[in-house]
């Protein structure tokens, strides 16, 4: 066969185009690949391998952001501190129990901070940052692997702060613990709460995840239940959580959350980086054969 200069010219605009499909291609990768590493990763908040306790002032366990701490308040990997009132806490090989007590007298509401709220005989909090002022715009929620005995319930809340990390504004809405899970008493059973579910505060106008202060546990009972706390997490994006499917821990032991109100969180798609792969094969495959 020889080459006239029609095949020539038809040989250099099937090289052009196919250069130009590959650059496309690339291109299309390179957003997707952006889009898988655009997630956020989970934050530990603690594992109860060791206790941290308050001791002064100054230093790791109490820097100037701590204000108005007592001797013998602990604090997580974070370094934000846990508080409590009428649930006495105490760390035992790499878990944390939660005695529910009661106080006295039994605190009343702040109508600017808790309307529309019955009195208080317990509560306990963990906070996300030494500030107790988190961004918490990225991640889905928070995660707690514990045991929750047969029978034990509680209110669960979010606190927040104004734009000055300072001022404290109206908490979200309540939810109760079995509005997720079913407690069952055996360990390792996990309890999801996502941020969605929280959307509003406790007057139904949009609740700041800006300026989080810190997740707490409300009017525990009954009165001398233990519950034991193993690892708390804030989940971020880049995970595969379902709210609605059942969860499973390392030793077996199920639980089911279900979602109080129904919203989720958007997930990444789980191996991600393989999919890029098998797509930039497939594709270079596909131009090789038919351009």
């Amino acid at each position: 066969m020889f080459l006239t200069t029609s095949n020539i010219q038809a040989f250099h605009a099937q090289k052009a185009q196919t250069m130009a499909m590959k650059l496309i291609v690339l291109v299309v990768i390179a957003a997707f690949t952006t889009l898988v590493h655009s997630c956020t990763q989970d934050i530990l908040q603690d594992d109860m391998r060791m206790p941290r306790p308050y001791t002064n002032g100054t230093g790791f366990n109490g820097g100037p952001t701590q204000q108005n701490l007592t001797i013998g308040v602990s604090f997580n990997l974070v370094d934000a501190d846990y508080g409590q009132a009428g649930v006495p806490y105490a760390y035992a090989n790499g878990s944390m129990t939660l005695t529910a007590g009661v106080i006295s007298p039994v605190y009343t509401p702040n109508p600017n901070e808790n309307p529309n709220t019955a009195d208080t005989f317990n509560y306990w909090y963990t906070k996300f940052d030494s500030r107790a002022c988190f961004d918490a715009t990225n991640y889905s929620g928070v995660e707690i692997v514990g045991t929750f005995p047969v029978g034990v319930n509680f209110n669960m809340t979010f606190t927040q702060k104004a734009a000055d990390c300072v001022t404290r504004t109206i908490d979200s809405q309540y939810r109760l613990l079995t509005s997720y899970i079913t407690p069952n008493g055996q360990q390792n059973q996990v309890l999801y709460v996502p941020f969605a579910d929280y959307a509003l505060n406790l007057l139904g106008k949009p609740y700041d995840f800006v300026h989080l202060k810190d997740f707490t546990l409300v009017n525990i009972t009954p009165r001398g239940a233990i519950i034991t706390f193993n690892r708390i997490t804030v989940k971020g994006t880049c995970g595969a959580a379902n709210s609605t499917s059942q969860e499973t821990s390392p030793n077996g032991t199920a639980s089911t959350p279900r979602s109080g109100s129904g919203s989720w969180a958007t997930t990444v798609l789980p191996n991600s980086y393989s999919l890029v792969s098998m797509m930039a094969l497939s594709i270079d495959v596909w131009l090789g054969l038919f351009l």
